[in-house]
């Protein structure tokens, strides 16, 4: 008789959990970042995109709000952010600066951070979180950090560089000139051949031909 994991969807003995799992995750993380999580008449709230993209070296903000009730306790609590990247890796808190509206039945505080995060490995899942009588927890903005593809050279290199080509055209300017005057010279004032000396006469050879005709 085969056996049913309920929470996982998937038949015990089976290595791999049915195809629209990844499908409802999914689904979650587009939903979620608009719930509120509520615990003890204190909610955080995730406002704006689920999912966003940023370059690196790039502004990149969230924001949430915080609403609670007119209560005693609630008097002092703070607001504070951190994030988890893909291994799971928690960061340390971070205090957020946020700007307090007041309500008839309950109070609101607008908290927006502001981020420059500087390479992928900054990507992860940010959360709000508020400490006080209460630990509640915000549903998280998952920001993906792509690395800059193509940055511009500075100033002094583009400086440095200009500078170079235009000497090496010079250069190459200067021998031009020399090497054309240099055949026009060879043009002008041809080099005078080498004629070897004539040779004088073998005496030995001379003698033996005028004694055979003379002979």
């Amino acid at each position: 008789m085969e056996s049913w994991c309920l929470w996982c969807g998937a038949r015990v003995g089976y290595p791999h959990p049915p195809s629209w799992l990844p499908a409802l995750w999914f689904l979650r993380l587009l939903l979620v970042p608009w719930t509120w999580q509520l615990a003890g008449g204190i909610s955080v709230t995730h406002i704006g995109l689920p999912i966003m993209v940023s370059l690196a070296n790039s502004a990149v903000s969230f924001s949430c709000r915080i609403n609670h009730q007119d209560m005693p306790e609630f008097k002092d609590f703070t607001v504070n952010f951190f994030h988890e990247d893909l291994h799971g890796k928690r960061s340390l808190e971070k205090p957020i600066y946020c700007q307090h509206s007041p309500g008839t039945e309950n109070h609101t505080l607008d908290c927006v951070v502001k981020l420059s995060l500087p390479n992928a490995l900054a990507t992860g899942t940010y959360y709000c979180l508020v400490r006080g009588p209460v630990l509640v927890q915000g549903s998280g903005t998952f920001i993906l950090v792509r690395d800059t593809a193509y940055q511009p050279p500075s100033f002094k290199l583009q400086e440095g560089l200009l500078f170079g080509f235009t000497s090496l055209l010079c250069i190459l300017s200067v021998l031009g000139t020399a090497l054309l005057l240099w055949k026009k010279g060879l043009c002008v004032h041809p080099l005078v051949s080498y004629q070897a000396p004539p040779r004088a006469p073998d005496l030995g050879m001379v003698n033996m031909v005028s004694h055979m005709y003379g002979a």
